[in-house]
């Protein structure tokens, strides 16, 4: 198990899914109306012809004109496609439809041989993923359209039927996760009784707001009592019991962050220990002690006087500073001891030994690529950005807001585009308070309508 996220942030509750339809409709419209005369090649993974219909409804109500250019097997440039001359006045988008055939690979092939077409100025094309026979094919046969593509994102509607059969295999899921390919791992795990989903996979798709769909009736277990404790929360100590009956450290795991109260001293809490012992990642995650002397176990004890606004022991920086340089560790246990040692700092009031931790954490970044869960990067562009402002490095933290909007299509949620939407406006009060107040009102929208109460809290008592 990877130390990917500290403490991820699961929504409240589930959100109407006219709600999450709309934030991504509204995301994908956007990004297409401010191309001007650039090129935009989308992927979007669909649940049917439901989500189809409403997708292509969604985006003719927000200025863009949907028409089919269907791909068919030697043909794969529609002749209307072919065709279309843009300009900086475009408001049609080419819809690839045609790849639910038994020729999908080929098709994706055709495509990748022809991907010039598909992205020429001033044109606009988004190709339907429609099931997981297509995601299959796209994985083996699309990886031309999956690198020159900008954009992946998912649209379900509960009035699709789910497929009866999964043909992705187990190592192109393994890929996904590796690369942290969100869209295609949230689309899969929706869609199909997949495999056992981990925290990593459950948090993105409740994130992305899919949450409160219906699920595949034959999915797995582990992801059917993930979303039963998410849904109930249950604060009696029977019924996590009765959750925490299964081993499964996935499962566990979330029930240690999902219900926070199970670890409070009794019985759920004996049973989560027993539970994820075998795992010091897992229990450093949940918020259990770790034993030992490893960094694991000083980054646990570094979080709990941090939390106290106390300046952790010299031993125990000393195995953290150790471990911060020592390439033996996972990228991920290694950011988090950079930001673990950048709060330390803060604590001590040495700004500027946290901006060389952070800036540490950043070139993790660069040498690590999409080894790094797009979550953890986030964390430490955001911490960056804000030191930069703080600081009055203004160029920087202009930079830094850049870089956090670049995450956000691959992070595909509401949640991460209100907190974007929240340091731009911590930013802007220093500069024009009264655009910065607007900024922050409009994050503590964002945070309650997808179900992030406390942080709409937190963005409405910024803006004052």
């Amino acid at each position: 198990m990877d130390l990917w996220l500290e403490r991820p942030v699961f929504p409240d509750h589930p959100v109407s899914p006219e709600v999450t339809f709309d934030f991504h409709v509204d995301t994908f419209a956007r990004w297409l109306r401010s191309a001007g005369a650039e090129a935009r090649l989308a992927i979007a993974f669909v649940s049917g012809p439901a989500a189809r219909q409403a997708l292509e409804r969604g985006l003719a109500a927000r200025g863009c004109r949907p028409v089919t250019a269907t791909a068919r097997p030697g043909t794969p440039v529609h002749p209307t496609l072919a065709a279309h001359q843009g300009d900086h006045f475009n408001d049609t988008l080419f819809v690839v439809d045609g790849l639910e055939c038994e020729d999908a690979a080929r098709g994706l092939r055709e495509i990748g041989t022809q991907i010039a077409q598909f992205r020429r100025l001033a044109t606009w094309v988004v190709v339907l993923i429609e099931s997981p026979a297509a995601l299959a094919a796209l994985e083996s046969a699309g990886g031309i359209l999956r690198r020159h593509a900008a954009r992946r994102f998912v649209v379900l509607s509960g009035e699709d039927a789910f497929p009866l059969e999964d043909p992705v295999s187990a190592d192109a899921v393994s890929r996904w996760r590796r690369e942290h390919r969100v869209a295609e791992r949230i689309y899969h795990l929706a869609r199909t009784p997949g495999t056992a989903p981990d925290l990593l996979d459950f948090g993105r798709l409740l994130r992305a707001g899919w949450g409160g769909l219906r699920v595949h009736p034959d999915a797995h277990a582990t992801g059917t009592q993930l979303r039963k404790a998410w849904m109930e929360r249950p604060r009696d100590a029977g019924a996590l019991m009765q959750l925490l009956a299964s081993p499964d450290p996935e499962l566990s795991l979330g029930i240690g962050r999902l219900c926070p109260w199970s670890l409070e001293p009794g019985a759920p809490r004996a049973a989560l220990a027993m539970n994820l012992a075998p795992s010091p990642e897992a229990r450093y995650m949940s918020g259990l002690p770790v034993s030992g002397e490893g960094p694991l176990a000083a980054l646990a004890e570094a979080r709990s006087t941090l939390d106290d606004g106390r300046l952790p022991s010299f031993q125990v920086l000393s195995t953290l500073r150790a471990a911060a340089e020592d390439g033996v560790f996972s990228a991920h246990l290694r950011m988090h001891v950079r930001l673990a040692l950048a709060q330390a700092a803060v604590v001590a009031e040495a700004l500027e030994t946290c901006r060389e931790e952070l800036m540490a954490a950043d070139r993790l970044i660069t040498t690590e690529g999409l080894a790094l869960a797009p979550e953890l990067v986030f964390e430490v562009v955001e911490r960056r950005t804000a030191l930069d402002a703080a600081a009055g490095e203004r160029a920087d933290a202009r930079l830094g807001l850049d870089r956090l909007a670049d995450l956000l299509p691959r992070l595909g949620s509401p949640f991460y585009a209100a907190r974007h939407v929240l340091a731009r406006g911590e930013q802007m009060m220093a500069l024009d308070p009264g655009r910065g107040r607007e900024a922050l009102r409009e994050a503590g929208t964002l945070f309650s309508a997808h179900g992030y109460a406390r942080w709409a809290a937190l963005a409405r008592e910024a803006a004052g």
